[in-house]
C-alpha cells in the first residue's frame, strides 16, 4: 500500500473521530491536524506529489478543540503515572513540546487561544515547571528562532493581562542561568 493511500485511510478513520469526539481523540486529533498541515505544506513545495489535496484539517482541529485537548494533555501531565518517574515525564514533556510548537507554527496562535487562552496559557507553564532541560531549549532554541509565539503573545498583552505573563515567565525560569 502506498504512503499517500495509508495517509487517506487514517485521514478517513480521524474525520469519523472527529464526528464524535471524546477528550481522549483529542491530543491524536491534534496531532493529525498538524500532520496534514504538513503533508500539505510539503505538497505545495513538490511539483510531483502524488498525495491528493484532501487533507481538511478544519473538522479534526474543530473536533479536538470542542473535546478538551488541551485539557486532557494538562490532566495527563499532572496524572499519578508520571509523578514519580522523572525521565519518562521528561520524554513525554518533550514530546508534547513538538507538539506545540508545530501546532503554533502551523495555525495562527490567536485562533487557538480563541478556544481557551487561559488553559493553554496553564499547559505551556505545566509543560515547563521544574523541567530546566526543556527552560534552556526554550530560550536556546525556541525563543531566537521565533517560536515562543505564546510568551510575545502574553508579552504584548502586558500589564493589561498580567496573569498569563508572569505564569508564563516563572515558569520558563527553571534554568538557574536563564532565570537570572
Amino acid at each position: 500500500m502506498k504512503q499517500s493511500q495509508i495517509a487517506l485511510n487514517l485521514n478517513t478513520e480521524f474525520h469519523e473521530w472527529a464526528k464524535h469526539p471524546m477528550p481522549y481523540h483529542g491530543p491524536v486529533l491534534l496531532a493529525w491536524t498538524t500532520a496534514c498541515c504538513a503533508m500539505m505544506t510539503d505538497e505545495q513545495e513538490s511539483a510531483t506529489s502524488s498525495t491528493p489535496q484532501v487533507f481538511d484539517y478544519t473538522k479534526t482541529l474543530s473536533a479536538a478543540l470542542s473535546c478538551g485537548a488541551f485539557s486532557y494533555l494538562k490532566f495527563m501531565l499532572q496524572s499519578s503515572l508520571l509523578r514519580n518517574d522523572e525521565l519518562n515525564l521528561l520524554a513525554y514533556k518533550s514530546v508534547l513540546r513538538g507538539l506545540l510548537l508545530a501546532l503554533f507554527t502551523a495555525f495562527s496562535i490567536e485562533r487557538l487561544l480563541e478556544h481557551d487562552a487561559l488553559l493553554i496559557v496553564d499547559l505551556y507553564c505545566e509543560l515547563f515547571s521544574k523541567q530546566p532541560d526543556l527552560c534552556r531549549l526554550f530560550w536556546e532554541e525556541d525563543f531566537q528562532n521565533s517560536r515562543g509565539i505564546l510568551l510575545e503573545m502574553t508579552k504584548q498583552e502586558f500589564p493589561f493581562h498580567l496573569v498569563p505573563f508572569v505564569k508564563i515567565v516563572t515558569a520558563l525560569a527553571g534554568d538557574k542561568h536563564y532565570a537570572q
